[in-house]
């Protein structure tokens, strides 16, 4: 049974990218309500996350992740006390139980109820938190980029192999169905042989923004 209940685990975990991009950011599949939707499995057969970061990216995944039928989120590790609470609120909206906050994310590893962290922090704290997870035998789902530096991802891939968890990166546009079949049907020719590319980068320019100075938020 065990041996089953980790597969599933693994099974969830590596699919969660095609998951949490399958439902859209503000909500879950149509026909279902989110608590009818997070109650179809078992407790005992749910995948119990971490939420580490969520003021922004990291609300988005929150909420996503509560809406799957085999996760439940335990814990909300946010620095920013606004945050968590915001998130807390949107998560008890999809499952039966509020999760918890804590603002050090490092008190949560030692938690046996945590089967896995996601982290959707700044980008300096990615490799960090996921290195540290791993070490407590925690399965990690990692926002993009997986690093600040091509080293520190090879760190995580050292990492992944040394303790044997599952890393997954969160390259929605890899795994988006969408994606996955235009790009098929490009391999395919189905424009013929493709000769330029265009990528576009949305930026802001800081001469239309108001810089202003706010305090800093507690926690």
């Amino acid at each position: 049974m065990m041996n089953q209940f980790n597969k599933s685990r693994r099974s969830f975990l590596k699919s969660a990218a095609i998951g949490t991009s399958a439902i859209t950011f503000g909500g879950i599949l149509p026909g279902f309500s989110a608590k009818s939707y997070a109650n179809i499995v078992g407790a005992n057969e749910k995948v119990h996350v971490a939420m580490m970061g969520v003021n922004a990216r990291g609300l988005a995944l929150a909420n996503n992740f509560s809406s799957q039928p085999n996760c439940e989120v335990v814990y909300i590790c946010d620095v920013d006390r606004r945050a968590a609470a915001k998130c807390i609120s949107q998560v008890a909206k999809n499952q039966s139980r509020e999760p918890k906050s804590q603002g050090d994310f490092r008190k949560v590893l030692d938690r046996k109820e945590v089967d896995a962290m996601v982290i959707a922090t700044p980008d300096h704290w990615h490799a960090p938190a996921a290195i540290l997870a791993s070490k407590a035998g925690k399965h990690v789902y990692l926002e993009k980029p997986c690093s600040h530096n091509p080293y520190e991802g090879e760190l995580l891939v050292k990492v992944a192999e040394k303790y044997k968890n599952v890393v997954q990166m969160g390259n929605q546009r890899r795994s988006w169905p969408n994606v996955a079949a235009g790009i098929s049907d490009l391999h395919n020719g189905i424009i013929g042989k493709p000769y330029f590319a265009k990528l576009g980068i949305p930026i802001i320019d800081p001469r239309l923004v108001s810089v202003r100075k706010l305090p800093y938020p507690n926690g």
